[in-house]
């Protein structure tokens, strides 16, 4: 098996020569959290939210207990400042995170979020495990802020609502991320259709689907004022749902799971940026295709330009840069061409080349997550186009550098009645699985050990 650049059975026999042992990908029968690097030291002196002597709250806030509750009001925002609290100098990114037990009434461009005083960057800098709209349920979510461009003097930090939202937080912590940003980077570019963005049909999980200061991400914009953190071409702290368009899907994909397991096998020696640039329904096929280099088409649909850009953004703000690691899940769109099996092959050879040159990196490994192939003929045939264009397959389509990974195998991993996208487990899985192989290539071409 061929594993960019070497065989796969030598690499094999090189990881136990030099190592002492090897490490084989698998695919998990139900997605585990892997093992993650501990968060750094929480900074605030009172997380319990129940010492009303740390904690200045005015106008639609009140404390009870251990949270805090926010109530309707006329003005257009409440503020609960923190106090005593010490940040350290040289802290530039922070993350603050709470839980939302209840909600009463949803409105998230005017919603709960962190602010330093001062910095009117942060502003808008928020993300939470939420889906678009009238979220009401009042189960646990997980709010988390991300606060960038920090400056010494600013101590200061707010919990602040607009009159729109109604709720209860708890358990409010505060991390200082800022390591982070100066370590070895690998950027993973999320592309093509909905079965990268992640179209499940459950709201992400605090727990499966958490934020961790070693997965960032470089939206392509922003989206509803700043709304799940997604600042457009700046890289922030990932938090699910990712922001892939202007037309986002608000579910769990693979790309965080992939993350998480590059830092987890790395044991947080390394940062992974996440470009997230899917979108649903966005083909190869013909020239006004949203994934042709060439593309005619216009707006949020040139997907290929809009990826190319992202990627030299987030590239541009990145100090310590190893290795990049494309990852395709698309072509079911191209299934609606009558002759798709024809053209297939020349397309996808070309959009790599392409790729490789757009973004000067001539030897781009490029993953294929594949299609969810039991859900219908049609997605068992893509799978078997696909899986040839890997570089192992022994057929005249295989391209260097490419590698087909299936999704979990037998039925039940589509939506039900829906025989296109994996639920959202599957995605868990899928990108976990990536995340190993990705750890092996960035080991196999020294990005680390």
């Amino acid at each position: 098996m061929w594993l960019y650049g070497r065989p796969f059975n030598a690499f094999d026999r090189w990881t136990r020569h030099k190592r002492g042992r090897t490490f084989v990908p698998t695919m998990l029968g139900a997605y585990v959290v892997p093992p993650m690097p501990a968060l750094p030291p929480q900074l605030l002196p009172n997380p319990g939210l129940d010492d009303p002597a740390a904690w200045s709250v005015a106008g639609g806030w009140s404390l009870a207990g251990a949270g805090a509750t926010h109530s309707l009001g006329t003005g257009q925002y409440s503020k609960m400042t923190a106090l005593g609290l010490t940040i350290p100098t040289e802290a530039t990114d922070l993350v603050m995170t709470f839980e939302i037990i209840t909600q009463t009434s949803a409105n998230f461009t005017l919603g709960a979020r962190a602010q330093l005083v001062g910095n009117g960057s942060n502003t808008g800098a928020w993300n939470g495990l939420h889906i678009r709209g009238g979220d009401t349920q009042p189960s646990t979510r997980m709010q988390v802020s991300y606060l960038r461009n920090r400056t010494p003097s600013q101590n200061t930090l707010l919990i602040e609502s607009g009159n729109q939202w109604a709720g209860t937080i708890r358990n409010v912590q505060l991390y200082d991320v800022s390591a982070s940003r100066h370590k070895p980077t690998v950027i993973l570019i999320i592309k093509a259709q909905s079965n990268g963005e992640g179209f499940g049909l459950e709201v992400a999980d605090p727990i499966k689907d958490g934020w961790h200061p070693d997965i960032w991400m470089c939206p392509p914009n922003s989206y509803g004022s700043g709304l799940y953190g997604a600042k457009a071409l700046t890289l922030s702290v990932a938090q699910e749902p990712l922001v892939h368009s202007l037309n986002p899907g608000h579910r769990v994909g693979p790309a965080m799971s992939m993350a998480r397991q590059i830092v987890a096998l790395t044991k947080g020696a390394v940062r992974v940026v996440i470009v997230p640039v899917s979108r649903s329904g966005t083909g190869l096929l013909g020239a006004d295709a949203p994934w042709n280099p060439d593309t005619t088409a216009t707006g949020d649909l040139r997907r290929y330009p809009i990826m190319v850009s992202t990627y030299q953004a987030a590239l541009s703000q990145i100090e310590n840069h190893v290795g990049t690691i494309g990852v395709w899940a698309g072509n079911e769109a191209d299934l609606n061409k009558a002759d798709w099996q024809a053209q297939l092959p020349a397309a996808f050879r070309n959009m790599v080349s392409r790729t490789r040159a757009d973004l000067a990196v001539p030897d781009l490994p490029e993953l294929i997550l594949g299609p969810a192939e039991y859900s219908g003929a049609g997605y068992a045939l893509l799978a078997q186009m696909q899986a040839t264009f890997d570089a192992d397959s022994g057929h005249a389509n295989a391209i260097p550098g490419v590698k087909y990974l299936p999704g979990p195998q037998g039925p039940g991993h589509n939506n039900a009645g829906d025989a296109v996208h994996w639920t959202t487990e599957a995605n868990r899985i899928r990108g976990d699985n990536a995340g190993q192989w990705a750890y092996l290539i960035g080991r196999a071409r020294g990005w680390w050990k």
